[in-house]
């Protein structure tokens, strides 16, 4: 058995999704089974790209990549609840005999702390 068979049993093997994946991506080649063999691993992967990956999928990140969003800087909004970006947190200070610092913490909580966010 060639290595690259035992590779795709293997990897067919591991969970359903992956048998999923790898049965769409046969069904692909089988498609191209004429030419499948006669073109370039870029070829070969976008073929495999369309047929896996949803038309409207591929929209709506086309779409996402043109909007102006930087992820290190994101916009600032107290009124969402379940953003904890720009929320005021930690901010217990414990002060021993020797030192004091913050507690990240101390209410009101999060999860994350202050290099985390």
């Amino acid at each position: 058995m060639a290595l690259s068979a035992i590779a795709e049993e293997y990897f067919r093997s591991i969970n359903p999704i992956a048998s999923k994946i790898h049965e769409d991506i046969t069904e692909a080649k089988n498609s191209y089974e004429n030419i499948w063999d006669t073109l370039t691993d870029k070829e070969k992967s976008e073929i495999i790209n369309e047929s896996i990956i949803k038309p409207e999928i591929v929209l709506k990140y086309a779409l996402l990549d043109s909007l102006d969003f930087d992820l290190n800087d994101p916009p600032v909004r107290k009124d969402n609840l379940m953003s904890f970006f720009g929320r005021e947190h930690g901010l217990r200070i414990i002060q021993d005999e020797n030192t004091s610092y913050r507690d990240e913490h101390s209410a009101p909580f999060l999860y994350q702390t202050n290099s985390q966010l």
